[in-house]
């Protein structure tokens, strides 16, 4: 995690936000302590895209319009290398969300509310 956040103020970024997701939502309670010194958040979801490697974005919209609720995170990858499909799939879902009502919202504002 600090190679990451290190990397990132290497490259210019003056405001990393606190937040950590850890890769495949894999950890312990021994990783979780390591995040508290670091005053770093760890942030799981609760909704699988499956948009990596996907070939098609149809039917990454779809597994992510059937499993959303409200107060879900989504996880998805940003990268077009490991993930060609997602942005196509972001374009579909986001509207689609909010013609049924759903708001976007920072992880920062969706852990306030709990």
């Amino acid at each position: 995690m600090e190679r990451a956040f290190e990397a990132f103020r290497r490259a210019g970024v003056e405001h990393v936000v606190p937040y950590f997701r850890f890769p495949g939502g894999c950890h312990d309670d021994a990783a979780l302590k390591e995040l508290g010194p670091a005053k770093v958040t760890a942030v799981q979801w609760d909704v699988v895209s499956g948009d990596a490697f996907a070939k098609q974005a149809g039917p990454v919209a779809a597994q992510v319009l059937a499993q959303v609720k409200p107060g879900s995170v989504v996880v998805m990858h940003c990268t077009r290398s490991a993930a060609p499909t997602t942005e196509e799939a972001v374009r579909r879902i986001v509207p689609e969300l909010r013609a049924k009502g759903y708001q976007f919202v920072r992880v920062s504002e969706l852990i306030a509310e709990h």
